[in-house]
């Protein structure tokens, strides 16, 4: 069945590159020799978002796949709904990390003088709800 799905993924690739973006990506899931060769794998796409198992295929982020990237993808969505749900639940997670360790990097890189008391000079009213 691989066999197929790597066939049809190099009819897909009309320039030749090894690599389909997510627009000829997505005429390649139309396809219905394609969409009848996933099922056959027990892979699921209804239902889903398109761009969001695209995502889930470009482990690189570059905004493309490979044959090999296609492959592999099913072989690990193979299965129940349930597995596409944790592969992307994990792909969140992982976007997430990737988005706190960036931020705590830049956090650490700017000079913020630290107030200790910063309220103890006057005392916060309603209608004064800044500290000095």
């Amino acid at each position: 069945r691989l066999d197929e799905i790597r066939a049809l993924f190099a009819m897909a690739d009309t320039n030749t590159t090894g690599f389909l973006d997510f627009e000829h990506f997505q005429a390649f899931v139309k396809d219905i020799r394609v969409q009848a060769a996933i099922q056959k794998l027990g892979v699921e796409l209804d239902g889903y978002n398109l761009a969001g198992f695209f995502s889930l295929l470009d482990f690189t982020g570059q905004g493309k796949i490979d044959v090999d990237m296609f492959a592999i993808g099913l072989e690990k969505l193979h299965g129940s709904a349930r597995s596409i749900d944790m592969v992307q639940l994990h792909y969140d997670c992982q976007a997430l990390k990737k988005s706190m360790g960036r931020i705590s990097r830049e956090l650490q890189t700017l000079d913020i003088p630290r107030r200790r008391d910063c309220c103890s000079q006057q005392s916060l009213t309603p209608g004064n709800l800044h500290p000095p």
